[in-house]
């Protein structure tokens, strides 16, 4: 996980934006302040007067979420006591309108602490005095002592369980939660060497607005501070930085310079241009922009590291992808001037570098070509020290782009968004965001919260993961936050911005219908649009992409075996009469591969390929001649090429393979599993070897190749009955790929590609009627489990660890679900078909909806982070309905 610069300065940034209206230095006391701010400041920060700025800084949509961080919070409060003190004529003075100078600074305890300076105003800051404001402030009789340090006077008191301080020096009073760092104030007072801003440096004394004095020699301990690691961080800025902040209603910009007077002596990347955003996925979790430096002491067994760079036109981009138990994946992405040079160097180390005996790794994708080079130090060798510790790598070229990771699945994710045009470059709203940036600088990074936010969050050691889940509704409510840095004439230049979603600006509800009343107000539920079929519903909602406008849309089916296809205002777009009910799901597929979309339907006699506009593909509804109908399918498309195999199962497990057009494919008319599955054949290709899961409800695992034949270790016998869901979890070989399912009893069982047992985990059965069930996140994440006892159930998490427990009642076809929508946001639903009961529940377990008889048709949720709102999709009566509720 790479926190470093950009993580530490967005926090100092965040807390002292929030803080309010400053400057760095006053003219009447910058001499002194200068003297008493240690030298192992993390951060200074100074504001002229606190009660303006939170007037100010009040007016702005996040500033009720800024407010929730404890030192604003505690600001705020404090702000509005001494007005209340001053009013009641206890205070004299309005403090709370004097300078405040506050340094942060790191401490043994994993703690960021500060010191706060308060400077007076014609007046002397007494110890008498300031302990009779430090009871009245408290409500209570503190308790102080004195020590001496240095031979200067020190006060404590014992103060909700911290070691409270202050002392008075010169015009400033000097408080601490930690008294300890006192110390250091005194040290800096005597001896410049202890002092942040030596004496040859130079601050602009005339800047207003919001400053911030970021000491950048000391951010790369944060990372040590929030992960508990005890690496050496590496970063690329020296010295101090002064820092303007610039508020909006859309977040914070920040502009700073390097003081004056400092040797940074470093030396950053050359400029890059940033010219790769067609490339740059949508769900990119972290981008960062960099020059390629020349190194001519590297060396690679023979390979010309030097040659290699030269021809990537100076400039390099990593994107960073969560897949998966929230880590980020690597994929480099460079402009390359001669194509094929490069790709013959690199295919003549990949043939150097292959193991005895091995052939050289190629495998289609999307009709491109994917390569393997079997050396882990290749990457470090030829971009740095930055991925000294990546892994061996893959690679491919489309058009003049080279792309090259360490996880083959990053890689292809970069290549199916930039097919399906799914990138910052092709999505307006992105490609407006990256044309404000500058489009020359040393360094560009740029983080996507909604998707960089948990893997951040999952780093952290345990008490800054709770700091963060305590303020995730602040947290999530970042959108994007870039910067960048620039060097010119031994100074350097810093920009950022930090910009907040729509969940703090008050915006109203998407796509309100206005003329339709809000229904359910009693439940929690405000009806947004609805849309009504001839007969009674019979399939739940599902939602589909509109290839024209890339709008959501819903599709489902009546009794009368009619489809449906209506937008999200409710209105019918068209329907269309079927000869059955629909078996499986509604799945979309891009059959002539030009980027329109069809929907791909099963019946118990047919398969349907029907077009936006409701009328049947050319050669379709193909007949589906087989001894059961199909309960179950799946798409495959084994190198995104668009030619398309549809997987089905029927309710005794045979299993047929079908081609694109509908046809039967020899070895699959239908491959005699046994049994009945858990779910369709599911398809997954490790190292361009392709493989079909099957999990038979008895208990037998299958790995199949395309001919339908098993791979070494299977099938595999549990020897016991498999319940719900099963996961499967993708590695780089077939020792490092893993199937997870749930026995009836309650065994979780991790089974590798190679059919070898890798965990088994028994969970507490409390009572013969115990009965465990496995469920799979709708996002594919991973697999918790839920124990049925009586009128209760229990939700463990991945590790078989308890979360909580819920009561409901009623017997009958209870179903779950689990949504992981990313940042706390998870939902869980439990639902009765056949009653129609229905709760959903947060990750605590509290109930955001319950109602009885609402659906016996399952229900389909979307969240939006933008505005902290859900939307849940219902199909009850002949109604299908879309509704809101809130986080």
């Amino acid at each position: 996980m790479k926190t470093k610069t950009l993580l530490v300065t967005l926090l100092i940034l965040v807390v002292s934006a929030a803080v309010g209206y400053i400057y760095f230095f006053e003219k009447d006391g910058d001499t002194e302040i200068q003297k008493l701010i240690p030298a192992n400041s993390l951060a200074l920060i100074t504001i002229d007067n606190v009660s303006n700025a939170i007037d100010e800084y009040s007016d702005f949509p996040w500033w009720d979420e800024a407010g929730s961080l404890p030192f604003v919070n505690a600001l705020t409060e404090a702000n509005t006591k001494i007005d209340s003190l001053v009013k009641a004529g206890v205070l004299q003075s309005k403090i709370n309108e004097n300078p405040v100078y506050v340094s942060f600074h790191l401490t043994s305890n994993n703690s960021i602490e500060p010191l706060f300076f308060i400077g007076s105003d014609g007046f002397e800051w007494l110890p008498t005095n300031i302990k009779k404001l430090a009871n009245l402030w408290f409500n209570k009789e503190l308790l102080f002592e004195s020590r001496i340090f240095n031979e200067k006077l020190i006060y404590e008191a014992e103060v909700q369980q911290s070691k409270w301080g202050f002392i008075s020096l010169g015009n400033y009073l000097v408080i601490s939660t930690n008294s300890v760092l006192l110390e250091d104030v005194i040290r800096a007072e005597e001896d410049e060497s202890n002092r942040l801003v030596k004496s040859e440096m130079k601050v602009d004394e005339n800047q207003k607005g919001v400053n911030l004095l970021l000491n950048t020699d000391r951010i790369g301990r944060l990372k040590n501070v929030f992960t508990s690691s005890t690496e050496p961080s590496r970063h690329q800025l020296k010295g101090l930085i002064n820092i303007t902040v610039e508020p909006s209603n859309e977040g914070l910009t920040f502009n700073g310079i390097s003081v004056t007077g400092q040797n940074l002596d470093q030396r950053l990347p050359s400029n890059a241009i940033v010219n790769v955003e067609n490339f740059i996925p949508s769900s990119a979790s972290f981008v960062r922009w960099f020059g390629v430096e020349e190194d001519q002491n590297a060396s690679l067994n023979g390979f010309d590291i030097a040659s290699f760079q030269k021809l990537q036109n100076s400039e390099l981009c990593e994107v960073n992808i969560v897949l998966g138990a929230n880590t980020m994946s690597q994929v480099l992405l460079s402009e390359v001037a001669d194509v094929p040079e490069i790709s013959k160097m690199l295919e003549d180390i990949s043939k150097a570098s292959r193991a005895e005996g091995d052939t050289l790794f190629t495998e289609s994708f999307i009709n491109n070509e994917i390569r393997f080079v079997n050396d882990a130090q290749f990457l470090g060798k030829a971009y740095g020290e930055r991925y000294k510790k990546s892994g061996k790598p893959y690679y491919a070229f489309f058009n003049n782009v080279m792309l090259i990771s360490d996880n083959i699945d990053a890689l292809k994710t970069v290549l199916i968004d930039y097919d399906a045009e799914n990138t910052w470059g092709r999505i307006p709203e992105k490609r407006r965001y990256l044309d404000n940036l500058v489009q020359e600088a040393n360094i560009t990074q740029l983080n996507n919260f909604e998707y960089y936010l948990d893997p951040l969050v999952n780093s952290f050691n345990p008490k800054w993961k709770a700091f963060f889940k305590d303020h995730i509704q602040l947290f999530s409510s970042f959108d994007n936050f870039n910067f960048q840095i620039n060097e010119a004439s031994n100074r350097l230049i810093v920009s950022a911005e930090l910009t907040f979603n729509e969940s703090v600006k008050g915006t109203v509800a998407r796509n309100t219908n206005s003329d339709t009343e809000p229904v359910n107000r009693e439940v929690g539920l405000n009806l947004v649009t609805n849309a009504y079929g001839n007969s009674k519903l019979i399939t739940k909602p599902y939602i589909v992409k509109n290839h024209v406008n890339n709008e959501q849309e819903i599709a489902f089916q009546d009794e009368l075996h009619q489809l449906y296809l209506v937008d999200r205002t409710g209105n019918i777009l068209w329907k269309k009469q079927l000869e059955g009910k629909i078996n499986g799901a509604i799945e979309q597929v891009d059959f002539y591969a030009n980027r329109k979309l069809q929907y791909l339907i099963f019946t118990d006699s047919a398969v349907h390929l029907i077009d936006r506009n409701g009328d049947d593909v050319e050669g379709f509804p193909v007949p589906f001649n087989a001894e059961l109908p199909v309960v179950q399918y799946s798409v495959v498309d084994y190198d995104n090429s668009k030619n398309y195999r549809y997987a089905t199962t029927d309710r005794r497990g045979n299993v047929y393979l079908l081609s694109k057009e509908g046809e039967m494919l020899e070895g699959w008319a239908p491959k005699v599993i046994g049994s009945a599955l858990r779910a369709a054949p599911e398809h997954v290709r490790i190292r361009g070897r392709d493989c079909f899961v099957v999990v038979e409800t008895n208990g037998n695992v299958h790995l199949l190749n395309r001919r339908g034949e098993e791979y070494p270790g299977f099938p595999y016998n549990t020897d016991k009955r498999i319940s719900g869901d099963y996961f499967i979890q993708q590695g780089p070989s077939f020792n490092e790929s893993y199937i997870k399912i749930l026995s009836e009893d309650g065994e979780l069982l991790s089974l590798d590609f190679n059919g070898t047992v890798k965990g088994r985990n028994q969970m507490v059965k409390p009572s013969v009627s115990s009965r465990f069930i496995a469920v799979r996140d709708k996002l594919n994440t991973g697999l918790l489990t839920v124990r049925k006892d009586n009128n209760q159930f229990t939700v463990f998490d991945e590790k078989a660890q308890r979360k909580f427990d819920h009561d409901f009642k009623g017997q009958g076809d209870w179903v779950f679900e689990y949504y992981n929508f990313r940042n706390d946001s998870e939902l869980y639903v439990a639902q009765n078909l056949a009653t129609g009961d229905l709760v959903i529940l947060d990750d605590q377990g509290k109930e955001l909806f319950s109602k009885e008889a609402f659906s016996t048709n399952p229900v389909g949720i979307l969240y939006y982070q933008n505005k902290r709102e859900y939307e849940l999709f219902v199909n009850f009566d002949n109604q299908m309905a879309i509704y809101t509720f809130t986080k």
